[in-house]
């Protein structure tokens, strides 16, 4: 009988465990809504021209519900932040995020943004109160659902229609995006959605209760030791790969320098090729760059440079370069030490015959940037 009942207990409490939902605190302040990395709730910080911010530290959770990390741009932190996660009595969680600028910073957006796959919950509801709508794409391929103020808002969640409700401490931005431009996604979000200069050592703190259909089980994730013994050997990362060493993949063949001496390359058939070397097809491998890394000293492109070619790649994308090379010119045309860094990365990268492109517009037609790739 005991062996009866205790199999009965652990179906109870199986079925228990099915009927709730795991909301957990990961490194660098994401906290995801079940399993995998689809359904995420993080902060959403960006300089003007949209640049975003990167995680910085964070990566070992040393209180259960507290992971601070850091907000840069490239190796600047500016901004100090912190995400709590806190399990309420009544199957509800609270979420709570706070940055605190280390010098003058102006945002277009401090925010939270919760994201999840278009897939699941296109043509699906939204509420606010006295206000509801569908997640659709916007009348003339726009991103923006919806945008307003409030406190309160109820999304549809994953494929099995149910439902996450959002209520902010405060009055503050709501905007769903549909980000169909990126990726499949929509993405919620919650904060101040404007233009504004954040003061040094001011902490803004955003909060939300988060209810569910079932009740939500808040958990963070542990930390994961390896250890020196049988299974593991310690192993000395470099960045930097020793010339003529097997891993130095510049000597493949990817790269004949200078940049430009076959000319133009062209589409022909189902391959590249160069107008001077016609017949003989042109493969190109690369990294893309975004934002202020596009803006280097003279030193840091030939080490990049340098690094890339015995990577074995042969071209570099420059993304999201625009706004960086105007912005705090008060003309608008851009400041010196922009440009300087934007022509280190081409003139170090024509050298070494790495190819050089930036973004279609979004018309479809090269820019001129992409004209030039050689």
């Amino acid at each position: 009988m005991n062996i009866r009942y205790s199999f009965m207990l652990a179906a109870i409490l199986a079925a228990a465990s099915a009927l709730s939902l795991d909301v957990t605190l990961a490194p660098a302040g994401d906290i995801r809504f079940g399993e995998g990395n689809e359904h995420v709730f993080r902060s959403l910080v960006a300089l003007p021209g949209w640049l975003g911010l990167s995680s910085k530290g964070g990566w070992e959770i040393k209180k259960p519900g507290v992971a601070p990390f850091s907000l840069a741009s490239g190796t600047n932190v500016l901004i100090k932040a912190e995400a709590r996660l806190e399990q309420l009595p009544d199957g509800k969680v609270k979420i709570a995020y706070s940055f605190t600028p280390v010098e003058d910073t102006k945002l277009v957006v401090l925010a939270c943004s919760f994201t999840q796959p278009s897939a699941e919950v296109t043509g699906k509801t939204w509420k606010m109160p006295g206000r509801q709508g569908t997640f659709s794409r916007p009348a003339n391929d726009g991103i923006h659902v919806m945008g307003g103020k409030g406190t309160e808002i109820s999304v549809a969640f994953g494929a099995t229609g149910r439902t996450l409700t959002f209520v902010a401490d405060r009055e503050q931005g709501i905007a769903i995006q549909d980000n169909w431009r990126w990726g499949e996604t929509y993405s919620l979000r919650l904060g101040t959605l404007g233009q504004k200069t954040w003061k040094k050592g001011e902490t803004q703190t955003y909060a939300f209760t988060v209810s569910a259909d079932e009740p939500l089980v808040a958990k963070s994730i542990e930390p994961t030791v390896i250890a020196r013994g049988a299974d593991w050997i310690p192993l000395t990362y470099r960045k930097e790969i020793e010339a003529g060493s097997a891993l130095d993949f510049s000597c493949m063949g990817f790269t004949d320098a200078p940049s430009g001496k076959y000319g133009w390359m062209k589409n022909v058939g189902s391959h590249f090729e160069f107008e001077g070397r016609p017949g003989k097809p042109v493969r190109l491998y690369g990294v893309n760059l975004c934002g202020t890394a596009n803006f280097p000293s003279h030193d840091e492109a030939e080490m990049m440079v340098t690094r890339f070619k015995r990577l074995g790649y042969n071209a570099i994308r420059f993304h999201h370069h625009d706004s960086g090379t105007v912005n705090g010119s008060a003309d608008g045309r851009g400041g010196t030490s922009a440009w300087t860094a934007t022509a280190s990365w081409t003139c170090s990268s024509s050298r070494r015959s790495a190819r050089s492109t930036t973004p279609r517009s979004r018309t479809g037609a090269p820019t001129r940037g992409t004209s030039s790739t050689t």
